[in-house]
């Protein structure tokens, strides 16, 4: 006998609408990603190009003689950090909502990833216009944030009067 009890009902006879009981149960609209989970997908399939656009001008830095380069190398490393450990917490979130990202296909146009969500098996594509804008966007408040804090940070710290 099967271990798994679905496999039993597949060799059995069905009535027409049974069947197709069946059939929907397997493709159920609850297996496809929601819109907040297409969102995860897509921040994680961004987060790794911009982290090495990051460390690409971390790189770069390093060679370039300027009196704010210490700054601009701690500010990047700060946004390296921060994004590695978004990249983490996605990676935790969509595992716990059993969703699995596989690495994409790229052509001139489209990056389309493969993804696997709740069996449900489906594909995600973004133009590389759209990559380039949400990358910005992302980036701007990564730095963005950043700055807040240490704004933050420097109030606290300013004497009182």
């Amino acid at each position: 006998m099967s271990a798994n009890p679905d496999n039993n009902w597949k060799t059995k006879m069905l009535l027409t609408e049974h069947h197709q009981q069946y059939d929907s149960r397997e493709n159920s609209p609850s297996q496809q990603p929601t819109s907040e989970e297409f969102i995860l997908i897509r921040d994680y399939t961004l987060l790794p190009h911009i982290l090495t656009i990051v460390q690409h001008n971390m790189d770069q830095l390093r060679h370039q003689k300027s009196v704010l380069k210490s700054a601009y190398q701690a500010v990047g490393e700060e946004v390296a950090k921060k994004i590695t450990k978004d990249i983490y917490e996605l990676r935790k979130e969509l595992s716990k909502r059993n969703i699995r990202v596989e690495n994409g296909e790229q052509d001139d146009i489209v990056l389309k990833y493969q993804y696997v969500c709740r069996g449900y098996n489906g594909t995600f594509d973004i133009t590389r216009e759209e990559c380039r804008a949400q990358m910005g966007i992302k980036l701007g408040n990564y730095v963005s944030g950043l700055l807040s804090r240490l704004r933050d940070e420097n109030k606290s710290k300013a004497p009182l009067n």
